[in-house]
C-alpha cells in the first residue's frame, strides 16, 4: 500500500531544476577549483577540498534515485571510468545512508497491521546493507535466519519524478522528431520498464523463486528461498545466505584486510574458479531456462564454500525467448571464431530492421570495428578487446544505424558488460573471452542433445523411419525376389531344398532390408557426435544390420550347396 507521502513527490519542474543545479555546481567546482585554490582568500577556504571522485559520489547521493543506479553501473566499468572513481562509487552499492527504523515500523504496520517485533522471533533494527531502493535487516523466524528488505519511504517519489521526466523527454523527442536524440528513446524506455519492476518487491519475489527452481541441484549456484507470507510490494523476506559479498572481498583487497583473506582461505576461495562459475551459471540460466539475474554487481553476489555463487537482489531480472537465446548464442560463437559475417547475421536476427535502418552502414561499421577487436595489425587470430568494449561498440553501431536489438537481447548484452567489468576487478588474469567461447559451445552441445531427444524430434524421426521402412524394404524385397526367380534350380534338388531356401531367402531379404534402412538413416542429416545420442543409436542399428546380412548370406550360401 502506497502512502500519501510517497505519492505526493516533488513537482517535475522542481526536480529538473534540482538536477540541473547539482550537475552545474559539480562541473563548475571541478573546472574552477584548482584555480580558486591558488588565490589567497579562496585558498584558505578551499584548503582541504574533497577529491573530485568523492564530490561526484556525494552529488549522485544528493540527487538520489536514478542517479544512484547510474553510479552503481559506472562502478563496474574500470575501462570506461578511472579506477579511483570506481572505488569511490562502490559505496553506492550498499552504503547509501539508511532511513530511520521508525519508518520500517510504519511500513510494517501499514502492510501487515503489526510491528516487525510481533512478526519475527528477532529483528535487527540496524540494517546491514542500504542501497538506492531499500535497506536490508537480519531477522529470525521459526529457527530460520532471514534477510528482510524494506523499500525506502521516498523510493516512489525519488524514482517517480525521474521516470516522469524521462517519459516526457521520450514524448518530446517523438513529437519534434529530433533524430539526433532518437537513440535515447530506447534506453529511456528500458530504464522506465525495469525501474517499475524493481520498485515492486512482489515481482522480484516471483523472479527469485523461479530462478531458484531452475537452479535445482546445480552445485555452483545458490538462490535463497522467498518467505511469501511476509513479503509484500514494499517488503521482501528471504532466506539469509551466510557468506562474504564479492564487494567485501574487493574492499579487503584495497585495504589489505587480513580477516577477510583468512576467512576466504578457510573456504578455499579461488577467484578464477569463482569467475568461471559466475559465467557458467549466467549462460546456463540464459540459454537453458531463458530467465537470468541481470544485475550482477558485487553486492549481489556472495562467496560461499567451494566457490559456490550466492545470488541476492533479483530486482533486475532478464527474460529471453528460445529464439533470442539461440541467435545470441550463435552470435557469441561467431565472434569467438572471428566469423564476422555469421555474427552480422546473428545480430540481424535479434534486431528490428525498418525502412530507416542503414543496413549496409551497419555492416561496414561492424567489419571495421572487428578489425580492431581482433587486432588485424597483429595477425588478427584472436580477440584482443574485452567484451565490455565489444558490446558497447555493437550497441553504439546499432543506434547510429537504426538497427535496434530487441529488448531481451539488449538486457543480455548489458549483463555481459556488467559481468565482464566485475570479473576484471576481482580476477584480472581470467580470460573472459575464452571462457565465454568454451561455455557457449558447451551450451550449444547441450541444447543440440536436448533437441535430439525432444518429443518433436523423436516424432519426426519415427515418421521418416517408417517411410524408409515402407518404401525401402518393399523395393529391396522385390529386387531380391526377382533375382531368386532368375536363378535356375535342379528339378530333383528343388524339392529337397525348397523349405531351406525359402527360409534363407527370407532371412537374406531381411538382412539386406535392415542394412539398407540403417544406412539411409545414418546418411541423413544427423551430425557425428560421440556420447549417448541419436547418431550412436543409428550407428548401432547399421552394425546390427551388417551382422544380420553377413549371417544371412552365409546361411544362403550353405543352403545352395
Amino acid at each position: 500500500m502506497s502512502t500519501e507521502r510517497e505519492r505526493s513527490g516533488l513537482p517535475r519542474l522542481e526536480r529538473l531544476i534540482h538536477i540541473g543545479w547539482g550537475l552545474a555546481g559539480f562541473w563548475v567546482a571541478r573546472a574552477l577549483g584548482a584555480g580558486l585554490r591558488r588565490l589567497p582568500f579562496f585558498g584558505r577556504l578551499l584548503r582541504a577540498p574533497l577529491p573530485p571522485e568523492k564530490r561526484f559520489r556525494a552529488l549522485l547521493e544528493r540527487l538520489g534515485g536514478t542517479f544512484i543506479k547510474f553510479g552503481q553501473v559506472l562502478s563496474l566499468q574500470p575501462d570506461l571510468v578511472p579506477s579511483s572513481y570506481c572505488d569511490e562509487l562502490f559505496d553506492l552499492l550498499d552504503r547509501v545512508p539508511a532511513f530511520d527504523y521508525a519508518e520500517v515500523e510504519r511500513i510494517f504496520r501499514e502492510d501487515h497491521g503489526r510491528d516487525p517485533a510481533e512478526i519475527f522471533d528477532s529483528f535487527d533494527q540496524v540494517p546491514f546493507a542500504s542501497a538506492s531502493i531499500g535497506q536490508v535487516h537480519r531477522a529470525t523466524l521459526g529457527g530460520r535466519e532471514l534477510a528482510v528488505k524494506v523499500r525506502r519511504p521516498t523510493a516512489l517519489r525519488d524514482f517517480g519524478g525521474d521516470i516522469g521526466l524521462m517519459k516526457a523527454m521520450v514524448r518530446l523527442i517523438s513529437a519534434l522528431r529530433l533524430k539526433s536524440f532518437d537513440s535515447l528513446r530506447m534506453p529511456l524506455n528500458e530504464f522506465v520498464a525495469w525501474t517499475g519492476d524493481e520498485l515492486d518487491y512482489r515481482r522480484e519475489a516471483r523472479y527469485m523463486e523461479q530462478v531458484r527452481v531452475n537452479t535445482g541441484e546445480r552445485r555452483a549456484a545458490r538462490v535463497p528461498a522467498v518467505i511469501g507470507e511476509v513479503s509484500t510490494a514494499r517488503i521482501l523476506a528471504a532466506e539469509y545466505l551466510d557468506g562474504t559479498t564479492l564487494l567485501e572481498y574487493l574492499r579487503s583487497l584495497e585495504r589489505g584486510d587480513p580477516a577477510v583473506a583468512h576467512r576466504l582461505r578457510e573456504i578455499e576461495f579461488d577467484p578464477e574458479t569463482f569467475a568461471e562459475n559466475i559465467l557458467a551459471n549466467f549462460l546456463g540460466d540464459v540459454f537453458k531456462h531463458g530467465i537470468f539475474h541481470a544485475d550482477l554487481h558485487p553486492a549481489n553476489l556472495l562467496i560461499l564454500p567451494d566457490n559456490v555463487v550466492g545470488y541476492v537482489d533479483f530486482g533486475i531480472t532478464g527474460v529471453i525467448s528460445e529464439y533470442g537465446s539461440q541467435h545470441v548464442l550463435a552470435m557469441i560463437l561467431a565472434l569467438s571464431r572471428h566469423d564476422v559475417e555469421e555474427m552480422l547475421e546473428g545480430i540481424f536476427r535479434i534486431s528490428e530492421v525498418t525502412e530507416e535502418s542503414d543496413v549496409e552502414g551497419f555492416r561496414r561499421g561492424l567489419r571495421e570495428r572487428a578489425e580492431v577487436w581482433f587486432g588485424e595489425d597483429r595477425g588478427g587470430n584472436e580477440l584482443t578487446t574485452g567484451y565490455t568494449l565489444i558490446m558497447l561498440d555493437m550497441i553504439r553501431l546499432s543506434r547510429r544505424h537504426a538497427v535496434l536489438p530487441h529488448e531481451e537481447a539488449l538486457r543480455y548484452m548489458r549483463s555481459v558488460i556488467t559481468a565482464d567489468g566485475l570479473i576484471a576487478r576481482f580476477a584480472p588474469e581470467f580470460d573472459v573471452n575464452r571462457a565465454l567461447e568454451r561455455l557457449s559451445l558447451r551450451q550449444l552441445q547441450s541444447r543440440a542433445l536436448a533437441t535430439t531427444f525432444s518429443a518433436d524430434r523423436m516424432i519426426d524421426s519415427w515418421i521418416a523411419g517408417s517411410r524408409l521402412m515402407r518404401d525401402g524394404a518393399l523395393r529391396l524385397d522385390r529386387l531380391l525376389d526377382r533375382l531368386e526367380k532368375e536363378k535356375p534350380v535342379e528339378p530333383d534338388a528343388e524339392r529337397d531344398r525348397a523349405p531351406r531356401e525359402a527360409l534363407s531367402a527370407r532371412t537374406l531379404r531381411l538382412g539386406v532390408s535392415v542394412l539398407g534402412i540403417a544406412t539411409l538413416i545414418v546418411l541423413g542429416a544427423e551430425p557425428v557426435r560421440p556420447g549417448l545420442n541419436l547418431f550412436v543409436a543409428e550407428a548401432a542399428l547399421t552394425g546390427a544390420g551388417t551382422v544380420l546380412l553377413i549371417w544371412s548370406a552365409l546361411r544362403w550360401m550353405l543352403s545352395r550347396r
